[in-house]
């Protein structure tokens, strides 16, 4: 069996203006509760445009299933937000490099046609190089323009007031639970509204509560928070990591229901922009 081996998820935002909420518009779910244990989102939703599965295919092997040579991958899931047709933002810690690998995005079109993009090239900021997590976030360039049909949402680039609450949306795990093969994700689409619970001093980061069996999991990094703000969708955060109050964990741990962690895209915008013109001049 294929194994994936999941990348830590969560979000950050810094915002200033009263977010309106999602009732009514086309992203909505009408079910579940989100990425952990929720329903998956639609692929002829608006939301199925707006957010990309972003795939680190590696230790590439031959197997022999039930006497037949099977080609093997091992996988790093992560999610990513498209910019354009060919960039995708995703979180720095997505961006590694196995020996041998091949990194695509992927997504399902309105018609429900499964579509994979290699990568040609990507980029992080020299600061998250250095150490500094403020700055987990890096953009990736595709050989070739995702189809037409993909929906490029807005950069928060301004503070814009008490940001209260998000919809955080990504392909990663259901719950944290390593053990359990069967909350994997498998590679969906899934969203849920979440409470903003704390800025960093900084205006860097902010975290979401996660106790109440809402949130983001291994394989939403790089995913986005969205804000509606005066009848417009923004992207306002970045998945960037979980984390946990216990020091200790085994494999029947719940790893995911403490505290979500997101990037500032009104904080970074300047950065992001900068990291976009490295890879496309013409970006605006």
């Amino acid at each position: 069996m294929k194994k994936l081996l999941m990348l830590l998820s969560l979000l950050l935002i810094n915002c200033q203006e009263s977010p309106e909420s999602f009732q009514g518009t086309r992203m909505e779910l009408e079910q579940g509760q989100g990425i952990i244990g929720g329903a998956s989102a639609s692929f002829q939703s608006d939301l199925s445009q707006m957010v990309v599965s972003v795939r680190t295919y590696y230790n590439t092997r031959i197997e022999v299933i039930n006497g037949q040579k099977v080609e093997m991958n091992d996988v790093f899931q992560c999610t990513g937000i498209p910019l354009s047709r060919q960039l995708i933002l995703t979180a720095a810690h997505c961006l590694k490099t196995p020996q041998a690998y091949l990194r695509t995005v992927e997504y399902k079109t309105k018609t429900g046609e499964h579509l994979a993009y290699a990568e040609e090239t990507f980029v992080v900021p020299e600061q998250y190089k250095a150490g500094n997590q403020d700055f987990d976030f890096g953009i990736l360039k595709l050989k070739k323009q995702l189809p037409e049909d993909i929906i490029v949402t807005p950069l928060m680039d301004h503070s814009v007031g008490d940001l209260r609450s998000v919809l955080a949306a990504g392909y990663g795990r259901t719950n944290g639970v390593w053990s359990d093969i069967k909350g994997d994700g498998g590679n969906t689409l899934r969203s849920v509204q979440l409470t903003v619970s704390a800025f960093a001093k900084n205006e860097s980061r902010f975290r979401v509560q996660q106790s109440q069996g809402k949130g983001f999991c291994q394989g939403d990094s790089g995913g986005p928070a969205f804000a509606r703000i005066q009848g417009r969708t923004y992207v306002v955060g970045i998945a960037s990591k979980t984390t946990r109050s216990s020091e200790s964990a085994t494999a029947d741990t719940e790893r995911c229901t403490d505290e979500g962690i997101y990037i500032s895209v009104q904080k970074q915008f300047a950065m992001i922009v900068e990291l976009a013109k490295s890879l496309a001049p013409e970006v605006p």
